[in-house]
């Protein structure tokens, strides 16, 4: 028997082991549009957004969110994303975009019994604004003397100038008028009752108004025809209409019952003669005013005794009243001397137009 040799192989076995280190990703963050801000603010003062479309979802804020936004315009700060998953996922920080504005402002309007002015709203803050329309106010007290800074009515505002930097009241300031003053509609003061004087009202198919107390008589600004018939020749027209036959009686002399007789000589006349003095003084609309009327002998005195304004400027010619005189004649005053003189209601004179409030 022969000898047998058996090789063995001997593995050894070995282990050893290894740290394996894995970084927090960057999350997908929709960072913000579309932001904006009024100067003087800070960033913290900025509303943000929820995280939209961001992955995994998060919180935004400013990094430093007690720095001023900065100047009006476009402005860039830095934004800060906290993941909610901070074991997995880094915090970022991008900057982003701000349109800073300039504050907008109100402007609001006491009319102090005149009527209602709308606020000014969205005023941008530094700028000055157009002046709105004027209110209007009844009584004696009824001419508009502009806006005013305080209740006061000390310091008047200037449109073209002062600058809307704040939330503000401006107050509206009236006076009396004065004789040569110009009116509402455009004419000119030429009589002034400070106490009011009543004018008379009336009711009709057409031109109906009820009595109220005016304290003006303004002039229209100019002729509203220079060749006119009174009308209703050979009638004696009723219904109230002033009629007198003597200066000296006190009908010639009474005031705010013009606006009356010309409504009645014009229903009288209604459309059997056109042109008519009463007609042509109850269309007119100077000043865009629909309150014009012929005057009576009265007013038309008061406006010979004035002819001379400024603005008014009557050195002669024969004017129409609404007084009547008979069937056949009516009231007119001559302006180069005064005459007040009982006319043919055929002839042709001129109007002048006037209105009372």
């Amino acid at each position: 028997m022969s000898d047998q040799i058996l090789a063995i192989t001997v593995y050894a076995h070995a282990s050893r082991s290894y740290t394996l280190t894995i970084n927090k990703a960057n999350p997908a963050v929709t960072w913000p549009t579309g932001l904006t801000a009024i100067t003087g603010q800070t960033l913290s003062q900025i509303a943000l957004p929820g995280n939209g479309s961001s992955n995994p979802a998060g919180t935004f804020t400013w990094t430093t969110p007690g720095s001023s936004v900065g100047a009006a315009g476009t402005q860039s700060h830095s934004m800060t994303f906290t993941p909610n998953d901070t074991a997995n996922y880094n915090t970022v920080m991008q900057n982003v975009t701000i349109t800073v504005m300039l504050p907008t402002y109100t402007v609001t309007f006491v009319s102090n019994g005149g009527t209602a002015v709308s606020p000014r709203t969205g005023v941008v803050s530094g700028t000055t604004i157009t002046a709105p329309a004027q209110p209007t106010r009844t009584g004696y007290l009824s001419k508009f003397a502009g806006w005013y800074k305080e209740a006061g009515l000390t310091n008047v505002w200037n449109f073209g100038t002062d600058q809307v930097t704040a939330n503000i009241t401006l107050y509206a300031k009236w006076e009396n008028y004065i004789v040569g003053n110009t009116g509402p509609g455009g004419g000119i003061i030429f009589h002034v009752v400070p106490g009011g004087f009543t004018v008379e009202g009336y009711t009709g198919t057409t031109g109906t108004f009820a009595s109220y107390t005016a304290y003006y008589l303004e002039a229209a600004p100019s002729n509203s025809s220079a060749s006119a018939q009174w009308g209703a020749d050979g009638t004696l027209i009723q219904n109230g209409l002033t009629t007198f036959t003597s200066t000296s009686d006190v009908l010639a002399s009474r005031i705010g019952n013009g606006r009356k007789d010309t409504q009645i000589i014009v229903a009288h006349l209604g459309t059997s003669e056109t042109g008519g003095a009463a007609q042509v003084a109850a269309a007119a609309t100077f000043g865009g005013r629909s309150d014009w009327f012929l005057p009576s002998l009265g007013e038309l005195n008061l406006l010979y005794e004035q002819r001379n304004l400024t603005g008014i400027g009557i050195t002669s010619g024969v004017f129409w009243s609404s007084s009547q005189y008979n069937l056949y004649n009516a009231w007119s005053q001559v302006f180069l001397d005064g005459g007040r003189n009982r006319s043919l209601k055929s002839y042709d004179y001129s109007v002048r137009v006037v209105r009372a409030f």
